[in-house]
């Protein structure tokens, strides 16, 4: 037979709430809504040009191929 380990429910909900606990401690300690934060504005950032150099490439490819409208 396998050995299993075997936990009541309270000792669970226990060990549950304790690293839940831990894991919102480190999260307030490193300030970690304020990096989410700027990691998402920096990413927005980074898409303007990018949506810039896609929608160049797209009417450049169009014209090149004949597919624009009156040209």
């Amino acid at each position: 037979m396998s050995s299993r380990l075997h936990l009541s429910w309270s000792q669970v909900r226990g060990q549950l709430l304790s690293q839940m606990g831990w894991i919102a401690r480190r999260f307030i300690e490193h300030d970690c809504l304020t990096i989410a934060g700027s990691l998402t504005f920096t990413s927005l950032l980074a898409l303007v040009p990018v949506m810039t150099m896609v929608y160049l490439g797209l009417a450049f490819f169009t014209r090149i191929c004949g597919l624009g409208g009156a040209g």
